[in-house]
C-alpha cells in the first residue's frame, strides 16, 4: 500500500504547490498523474483483453497564451529533471527538441537507458527502453507535421516491439522487444489546428493523446508573501517520492467491481 500512499501524496502536494499560481486545477492533479507515469514506467501495469497495459500517457494542454498551460510544466520539468538526475547512468528525460531517429537511439542507448522491468505474465526480469518528453511548447518538438517523428511516437504510445530498417549504412536494421514512452506537452489550441493536418485528427498520433482545455484560474495577489521554504519543501517532497516510485514500485494493480464497471461503461458509451 506504500504505492498508493506515495502516489496520493505526489498528487496532493503538486496541487498545493500550484495553487494560486494561475493554473487550472484540472492540469496539476493530470499532470502529477504524468510524473507519477514517468517514474513506475513498465513496473506497473494492468490487464485488459489478457493483454497487459503500462500507465504511460500522452497528455496535450490545449489553451491560449497566459491559460496557466506552462506553469505547471515549468515547475513539473524542474522537479521531474532533479529527480531522474539522482539516479545514475539513465537519461529518463528527452530533449526538447528531436527528430524521430534521435528520439529512437536515445531509448535504446544500452549505455544510458536500458533498465529492467518485470514481465507481467513470466514474472520475470527483461530489458526495455523507456523515455519521458515534458515540452511547455509543442511547436519546440512538432513545429511542422513531421510524419516520420508523428510515425515514431504512434508506434511507442503502445509500448510494444519497435523496428526500423531504414538506418544509416553501418547500421541497417535494429529492433527493441520492449518500450515505454509518455508524454506531456502544451500548445495554443489555433496553432495546434494549423500544424497538424484535418485527417489525421481521427487516425494514428492525435487520438492518442488526451487533449484538455481548461479556462485560466485567477492567480492570486501578484505579490502575496508565500512560504518560500515550504514550496520548497513541497518540491523536495515530491521529488522524493518520485524517486521512491521510479526504484520500488512493481507489480499489478487491480481494480475493485465498481471500478471496473466504470471502466468499461466509458469504454463503450464514452461522454454520450
Amino acid at each position: 500500500m506504500a504505492d498508493q500512499r506515495k502516489t496520493s501524496s505526489i498528487t496532493r502536494a503538486f496541487e498545493e504547490l500550484l495553487e494560486g499560481a494561475g493554473s487550472p486545477p484540472i492540469y496539476t492533479s493530470w499532470t502529477a498523474l504524468w510524473m507519477i507515469s514517468s517514474a513506475i514506467e513498465r513496473n506497473v501495469w494492468t490487464f485488459t483483453r489478457g493483454q497487459p497495459l503500462y500507465p504511460n500517457l500522452y497528455l496535450l494542454y490545449a489553451a491560449p497564451s497566459g491559460g496557466g498551460k506552462s506553469i505547471t510544466l515549468d515547475v513539473a520539468g524542474d522537479i521531474i529533471t532533479r529527480t531522474f538526475h539522482a539516479i545514475p547512468k539513465q537519461r529518463r528525460l528527452a530533449y526538447e527538441n528531436m527528430t524521430g531517429p534521435a528520439m529512437v537511439d536515445v531509448i535504446r542507448d544500452k549505455d544510458t537507458n536500458i533498465r529492467l522491468a518485470i514481465n507481467p505474465n513470466s514474472r520475470k526480469p527483461e530489458e526495455y527502453g523507456g523515455l519521458s518528453i515534458l515540452i511547455s511548447d509543442l511547436q519546440t518538438l512538432l513545429s511542422e507535421y513531421d510524419k516520420g517523428l508523428v510515425a515514431t511516437l504512434t508506434r511507442l504510445y503502445d509500448c510494444k516491439r519497435y523496428s526500423e530498417g531504414r538506418r544509416t549504412k553501418s547500421e541497417n536494421t535494429f529492433e527493441l522487444e520492449r518500450t515505454y514512452l509518455t508524454m506531456i506537452a502544451g500548445t495554443p489550441p489555433d496553432q495546434l489546428m494549423t500544424t497538424v493536418p484535418e485527417a489525421a485528427w481521427s487516425w494514428g498520433l492525435m487520438p492518442r493523446f488526451i487533449i484538455i482545455g481548461a479556462p485560466a484560474s485567477k492567480p492570486d495577489d501578484l505579490f502575496a508573501n508565500k512560504n518560500a521554504q515550504l514550496m520548497h519543501k513541497l518540491e523536495l517532497n515530491i521529488g522524493e517520492d518520485l524517486l521512491w516510485l521510479a526504484k520500488n514500485a512493481k507489480g499489478q494493480v487491480n481494480f475493485d467491481p465498481e471500478a471496473k464497471q466504470l471502466m468499461q461503461e466509458f469504454h463503450e458509451y464514452g461522454d454520450k
